[in-house]
């Protein structure tokens, strides 16, 4: 594409696969001529933070299963969970920044609607849209933990966090 100038950018004139474009300053660090296809047009982009949990073949235990460092800002959209067979799972998730890490229970964003596999009988799916009493913001730099609440027979478990950036 030939030099334009930000105004001239448009969706038609930005070929729709760049997610990053490049403004060209004098005196500015790289970091901060990084703009994404999706602010300068206004477009909001879907990504997914996808998971996967695995007992290798036992049932999965409870505890800290990963932290997932932040990189951009965003907004969870909803959760999708995914398990290999019936059973039972609760995950909670805990959000903290990268000066304070670790997360702890304490910093739980999913209030009382965590990413959930339950009742009779017990689903091998189940997602969330609504997010109902969650901190649903993410921004760069903070950490997400991933903890496993409960679980019972589930052996590996799939979890997709839906997210908004723009």
């Amino acid at each position: 594409m030939a030099d334009q100038k930000l105004t001239d950018l448009t969706e038609e004139t930005t070929p729709a696969d760049t997610d990053l474009l490049y403004l060209v300053t004098s005196g500015s660090p790289a970091e901060d001529r990084r703009v994404t296809r999706a602010n300068l047009l206004g477009d909001t982009v879907q990504r997914a933070i996808v998971l996967i949990i695995d007992g290798g073949g036992s049932a999965i235990t409870t505890g800290v299963k990963a932290d997932i460092p932040i990189e951009f800002d965003a907004t969870i959209t909803g959760w999708t969970l995914v398990a290999d067979q019936a059973g039972t799972i609760q995950i909670d998730l805990w959000k903290d920044t990268l000066a304070n890490f670790p997360p702890t229970d304490a910093d739980s964003i999913t209030g009382a609607a965590p990413p959930a596999l339950a009742g009779v009988p017990a689903p091998q799916q189940d997602q969330d849209t609504t997010l109902s009493g969650w901190t649903t913001s993410l921004s760069r730099g903070d950490v997400l933990r991933v903890n496993v609440d409960s679980a019972s027979v589930v052996t590996r478990v799939t979890l997709s966090l839906r997210l908004s950036v723009q």
